[in-house]
């Protein structure tokens, strides 16, 4: 079961273009994308809008079983061919709409009784193009189940009332 969720539209501000000064070597920026990526503690990639990886969490590296070596330059579809075809397809709509409107792009859906959010925020260059994609992904169960378990009891105390 997938369901895509928008966020509110509008357009991206930018600020002041990066000056030649201002540009951070790349070893440095793949530094700075790792802790990124590594900040929240969910599973999380950077991935070109072609879904190759540029970058992984920890997170994700732990529960995919592979070594960054093996990810980085992979695509993505490539590490969840388990998953049911309508999730991965539902996936790549999502990231490729991340593209296409230039915004974040949410999707939930449930594998084997648990509940995942996967979020889709477009990484825009210098010039203004979506350069990369940057994908998280969370398990929301506990969150689904006390939503579910507050409709019952509203519901319960509807009824008593």
């Amino acid at each position: 079961m997938t369901g895509e969720h928008d966020t509110a539209g509008g357009q991206r501000s930018r600020g002041k273009a990066a000056g030649a000064g201002d540009r951070i070597p790349f070893a440095e920026k793949r530094d700075m994308v790792r802790t990124l990526l590594n900040a929240p503690g969910d599973i999380a990639f950077l991935v070109r809008p072609d879904l190759r990886i540029v970058e992984v969490s920890d997170a994700a590296l732990r529960v995919i079983g592979r070594s960054r070596e093996e990810v980085v330059g992979g695509k993505v579809d490539d590490l969840f061919t388990h998953f049911p075809p309508e999730i991965r397809e539902s996936r790549a709509r999502a990231a490729g709409r991340a593209v296409e409107e230039r915004r974040p792009i949410f999707v939930d859906d449930e594998r084997d009784g648990r509940h995942f959010r996967t979020s889709y925020y477009p990484v825009f260059g210098e010039a203004g193009a979506v350069e990369w994609i940057a994908v998280y992904g969370r398990d929301i169960t506990d969150r689904k189940r006390a939503e579910e378990e507050l409709q019952k009891s509203e519901a319960i105390s509807r009824q008593l009332i």
